[in-house]
């Protein structure tokens, strides 16, 4: 008998035990991909329409898996569709199983030749200079490895390596397991930018908050504790720069995100105000540091630290 064991992290730790004898992977596989599909149209009608299949067999393969749940996963109403409970805890485990067998796919039907392949994550606030410049460096020193890459918010970051849909982080909070190697890595700067040259550095009502990290939310509200809260926040600096280019405003973007706009004219570095470090971490399985040793070596020199050896 051959058992897969997947562990899946969660808010609770749960192992599966696939039993490939008794279970027919990619025919769950499908079946949960139309109960994800019917909980993103809200509907059988329109999931079956998106799957290009009859409603009938839709339901059929819902059906199915909450027989093989044993319990039901959607209530359906004249108004719509909504989760049970049950299947609202089925849901993210649904997401990721969907996730590591596309991954699964992709790596097993790689040519043999390849052997080696990463995915990388990286936080959107490191993105515009080390995620690319890191990219950059890897492309050119392994010319076959094939690279995936994910932006991600610091919470996205943790629960990919968790699940192990990546296998290194480019993160800005230090987060790691006991199967996992962490390196540090130069830090960034951020700098507080606005649309308008004359913009005041403090109570500025045009001011937008982003959530960097804990630690940044701690630094910021100390150096602004008198400023109030600002009206609007995003969790990714490059939505909020989209935001600041349509509308203006003002915010602390990362240095290397701004520069480009600060040379247009687009944005303006304001003088005086409090900067803040944009710390930077590598984090990468086990694994992959004994497979790939010279990945951590390319990203720290790819942040601008020093490396030997």
């Amino acid at each position: 008998m051959i058992t897969v064991t997947q562990v899946l992290s969660f808010e609770k730790q749960i192992i599966f035990d696939i039993n490939i004898e008794k279970f027919d992977v990619s025919m769950k596989i499908d079946h949960l991909k139309t109960f994800l599909t019917i909980i993103e149209t809200g509907s059988l009608s329109k999931a079956a329409e998106r799957l290009n299949m009859t409603q009938s067999t839709v339901s059929a393969r819902l059906k199915s898996l909450e027989d093989e749940m044993g319990q039901p996963l959607i209530n359906r109403k004249k108004s719509g569709i909504t989760m049970t409970a049950a299947g609202s805890r089925l849901q993210g485990y649904a997401e990721a199983m969907q996730d590591l067998w596309r991954q699964a796919r992709h790596e097993i039907a790689l040519p043999a030749i390849m052997g080696k392949s990463v995915s990388l994550g990286v936080h959107t606030a490191l993105w515009d200079d080390l995620g690319q410049a890191s990219l950059s460096a890897l492309y050119r020193r392994y010319p076959t490895m094939p690279i995936t890459i994910r932006l991600c918010s610091s919470q996205e970051l943790k629960e990919s390596m968790e699940k192990g849909l990546i296998d290194a982080a480019l993160a800005i909070q230090p987060s790691y397991t006991p199967d996992q190697v962490m390196h540090e890595l130069s830090p960034g700067k951020l700098i507080l930018v606005s649309t308008r040259a004359d913009s005041p550095v403090m109570h500025d009502r045009f001011y937008v908050f982003v959530e960097y990290s804990s630690e940044f939310s701690r630094l910021h509200a100390a150096a602004y504790h008198s400023a109030g809260t600002a009206r609007l926040s995003f969790n990714s600096p490059r939505q909020c720069l989209d935001f600041l280019l349509d509308h203006g405003g003002s915010a602390y973007m990362p240095q290397e995100m701004a520069e480009p706009y600060i040379k247009n004219g687009e944005l303006h570095a304001l003088g005086g105000a409090p900067e803040f470090q944009l710390p930077r971490y590598l984090v990468m399985t086990s694994i992959l540091d004994e497979r790939v040793p010279e990945l951590a070596r390319i990203m720290k020199s790819s942040s601008g630290l020093n490396t030997t050896g």
